[in-house]
């Protein structure tokens, strides 16, 4: 099943007959199995109905500054109908890791609603009131990291209907040697995935191809640009030109590192834009940079960027039947012609660059199969049988079971081999990811580094929750790969393979000089300074990790004297201490508070948070939950992000009054955390994180 971008309409009567169909698609309620009425029989009320009426227009809009995007996001509807609309649903999907702050609502001409960040319960009411009373009213919820929903109350008949959307996030780093690649990524409708979905899924399947789509991008690079296309898209790409800089990306001369790019054609809403950016490496571009920005109530967040030839510089080797390498292919009924054509071509060119190691195939879909019951040691005769194999390969193995299969690949693993390295080959159509995502962090942690997991995601609709999902948990490297004759298919292979064949890293710890991370605020109970991730031992080498500390209490604030110490270990006991400085941006701001209170938003969402690491709060209490609720209420009303806990609202005052609703002060939850805190335990919190003391 596909999910589009998709709006629902209930209505008291169906639109204008005339109505294009490939708009309108009506689909009658579910009748009453306890009134013992046929269908026939007349109700005595107008019989409400849905209708399905899809965007005719979305148009992206977006600022690329040094590797941050912020995306604005507009999605037209028409209502035709001579009739007004109750209520109007419609989910969409969003960069993986991205953080929705902003939401507007325009009805008509002259009515535009401004949305504000609430707790999700009191959001739903304050938007339900206001449909039954007959105003205006929009609201915007998260149905998952990778999903949004957003709902349109009174829509009168024959009316546009505009939503904006403003996100942020930032671009992937792709490894290469000879240049610094970004890529930008815009999912244009849900992947199908194999399962039962944790929410209700709204609106009929099926990429939608009648919708007007455009994009524009403007992208700042404080390094010369050489290279801007899509291998997905025909864009048309303009070098030079103006652009602002934010003040804490720095700046560049604007010949080379200024682009505007906008698509050639009109587009349709079947598949992922994605959109490359090869720019000259800076001299310190592998080096780690930490940048701190005060606000203007006086907090102060962190940002320390990793990059990975710093985290894989100087880690050795592991040769031969030292290590072992295991492939997993998807051959679920979702792997249709063209994906399992990818598949087996992207596995012929990793076996034939495999080098002297133990390796063996496992593919999955509802149960899962393996070449041999053991790894074997890479030689002519084995690479024959595994490309034999490998050409016998359908998608004839019924539902998406991965869980299962990656279970069975780390319990076969061989006990000679210091490492294993897993890449899954997936379209990554599953719902059911939370398991799967944690059983991958789990072993990785086991190991103490030593198993890792990339993924390879095929399609033009993959969950980009699910692959970069499991190759950021489990300390590897993922790349996706729209289509099968796009051009892009070798480099990208060769950085999995690359990447899988590097040395392993240990782990890694980090110190700021003059703080501790969570340690307690003045009450003794709550963490006045938290970490993103809090624990960072098991970091990918493979991407640009970027770590968050936020310090929300005056007395604990991050000294702009301070050095920040970064300590790496790998596996074979070696360990290097880097110093570096931290870059103070010159005016308030809070740009890097947002993205850190994001962060914090997804380890909480993940379990990954200080709540779960205190050990004095018992692990699946309904205290924990309760705290993580009021802690993710507290994050994103303060911060105005979307999140599980938090929505965005958008109502209309009075009818006929202002069109701009006003924004309100938001709630503070910090005495309801803390009693919750207190309830559990009287000792104090202690929440150590290792840190590396220097003289």
């Amino acid at each position: 099943m596909t999910i589009k971008p998709c709006i629902i309409f209930e209505a008291v009567e169906p639109p204008s007959p005339h109505q294009d169909e490939r708009s309108w698609v009506w689909v009658p309620l579910p009748e009453d199995e306890d009134s013992g009425e046929t269908s026939s029989s007349e109700p005595e009320t107008p019989q409400k109905r849905q209708a399905q009426l899809l965007p005719s227009s979305v148009d992206v809009s977006i600022n690329v500054t040094q590797g941050m995007a912020k995306p604005t996001l507009t999605q037209t509807f028409c209502n035709d109908a001579p009739e007004s609309i109750d209520k109007a649903i419609y989910q969409f999907p969003m960069p993986y890791e991205s953080s929705v702050v902003d939401f507007q609502c325009q009805i008509g001409e002259t009515k535009t609603l401004q949305g504000q960040v609430k707790p999700k319960p009191e959001a739903r009411e304050e938007f339900d009131q206001a449909v039954s009373t007959g105003r205006s009213a929009g609201l915007v919820e998260q149905d998952r990291l990778d999903i949004f929903r957003t709902e349109i109350g009174n829509i009168p008949a024959n009316t546009v209907v505009r939503v904006k959307l403003s996100f942020i996030f930032f671009l992937k780093y792709t490894l290469d040697d000879e240049v610094t690649m970004t890529v930008l990524t815009i999912p244009t409708y849900i992947a199908p995935r194999y399962g039962i979905p944790e929410f209700e899924l709204v609106g009929k399947t099926g990429p939608q191809r009648n919708a007007r789509f455009s994009l524009d991008v403007d992208i700042l690079s404080t390094t010369e640009m050489r290279k801007i296309h899509s291998d997905t898209h025909e864009v048309a790409v303009e070098m030079g030109g103006s652009q602002r800089s934010q003040h804490w990306a720095g700046s560049a001369s604007p010949e080379r590192t200024t682009a505007s790019v906008k698509l050639q054609d009109t587009a349709c809403l079947d598949k992922d834009f994605i959109l490359s950016i090869s720019a000259r490496p800076a001299i310190d571009d592998e080096q780690p940079q930490a940048a701190l920005e005060r606000s203007p109530s006086g907090s102060s967040a962190m940002m320390l960027e990793i990059p990975p030839g710093f985290m894989l510089r100087d880690q050795s080797l592991i040769k031969g039947t030292e290590r072992e390498m295991i492939f997993l292919a998807d051959r679920s009924g979702s792997m249709y012609e063209s994906k399992i054509a990818g598949l087996k071509s992207s596995l012929e060119f990793f076996l034939r660059g495999l080098p002297d190691t133990l390796f063996n195939l496992y593919c999955f879909g509802s149960d899962y199969a393996s070449l041999w019951p053991k790894s074997k040691k890479y030689s002519d005769d084995t690479l024959t049988k595994a490309l034999k194999y490998v050409s016998s390969f359908k998608n004839d193995m019924g539902g998406t079971e991965l869980l299962p299969a990656l279970k069975a690949v780390v319990a076969a693993r061989d006990k000679k081999a210091r490492s294993m390295d897993v890449i899954v080959l997936t379209d990554g159509e599953v719902w059911e990811l939370g398991e799967t995502i944690d059983f991958v962090r789990k072993t990785r942690v086991q190991s103490e580094g030593a198993v890792r997991f990339f993924t390879m995601g095929i399609g033009n609709g993959v969950s980009h929750e699910l692959v970069e999902g499991i190759a950021r948990a489990g300390g590897g490297y993922a790349e996706i790969i729209p289509l099968v004759d796009s051009g892009s298919w070798d480099e990208r292979m060769v950085a999995v393979l690359k990447a899988a064949m590097s040395g392993h890293v240990a782990g890694v710890d980090i110190e700021v000089e003059g703080i501790t991370v969570e340690s307690k605020d003045e009450t003794g109970l709550m963490p006045a300074v938290q970490m993103s991730p809090g624990d960072i031992s098991t970091m990918s080498p493979f991407i640009r990790n970027r770590i968050y500390i936020l310090a929300e209490n005056e007395s604990n604030q991050i000294s702009t004297q301070s050095m920040v110490k970064i300590k790496k270990r790998s596996t074979d006991g070696k360990e290097t201490i880097t110093a570096i400085p931290l870059h103070v941006l010159k005016e308030p701001d809070s740009t890097l508070h947002q993205f850190a209170a994001g962060a914090l938003l997804r380890d909480l969402d993940s379990r990954q948070s200080w709540i779960q690491r205190d050990k004095q709060i018992p692990a699946d209490s309904t205290k924990e939950k309760e705290l993580t609720r009021k802690e993710g209420e507290r994050l994103g009303c303060k911060y105005s992000l979307l999140s599980q806990w938090t929505s965005f609202v958008a109502v209309e005052m009075d009818r006929g009054d202002t069109d701009i609703t006003e924004s309100s002060e938001r709630p503070e939850y910090a005495s309801e955390i803390e009693n919750l805190v207190r309830s559990v335990s009287t000792c104090n919190l202690h929440l150590p994180i290792k840190t590396l003391c220097l003289p």
